[in-house]
Parts: C-alpha cells; structure tokens; sequence
C-alpha cells in the first residue's frame, strides 16, 4: 500500500520540479499524466525488486548477491523502463517523434 501511494507522489513531485526549472508555464495534464504513470509502474516495480531479492540472494557471498541484482536489473528492467519514458516523452513533445505536427 505504501508503495501504491509514494510512487505517484514521487512521481508528481519529480515532474512538477523539473517544470519549475523548465521555461514553460506549469501544466497540470502533464502533472496528472506523471500521476497515472506512476500509480500504473508502482506495483510491477514493487514485485520485480521483490523477485530480484528472492531469486539473488546468495548467503555466501553478499557482493555477489548485490552485482546479481545490479545486472539483472540493467539488463532487463532498466531497459524496459527507459524505453517506455524515452516513447513517453516523443510522444508527449509537439513537433518531435512520431511526426507529430507543430503547435504554436
């Protein structure tokens, strides 16, 4: 439950400052988007850490267990996840990616 309520939270704050230094008026859609986002990468996030603790942990050697979950999370997770902003943003951005027309 927590981590369905800060994820969001974090989220918003996350976008709401970088609009604060950005030139641009505040946009609440954009805010709202960051929102939903983030209550919709909240659990899948939760369980995928939950995954890498139970799988790599390894009694005998915790450096080992900790460079286990760094690349598996490299490789696989952070990927995805990049991914999926980096489309966002094209998406979301008048005038750049998917040929979207310019709005003035």
């Amino acid at each position: 439950m927590t981590q369905l309520c800060l994820t969001p939270l974090i989220f918003c704050l996350g976008d709401f400052s970088a609009q604060l230094i950005g030139d641009d008026d505040f946009d609440p859609h954009r805010s709202l988007r960051s929102v939903i986002i983030g209550l919709v990468i909240a659990i899948p996030s939760h369980e995928w850490f939950l995954f890498l603790g139970r799988r790599f942990n390894y009694s005998s050697s915790p450096a080992l267990s900790l460079g286990a979950k760094v690349a598996v999370n490299q490789a696989f997770y952070t990927r995805r996840y990049s991914t999926s902003i980096s489309l966002r943003s094209m998406a979301s951005s008048p005038g750049r990616g998917f040929g979207l027309p310019l709005t003035e």
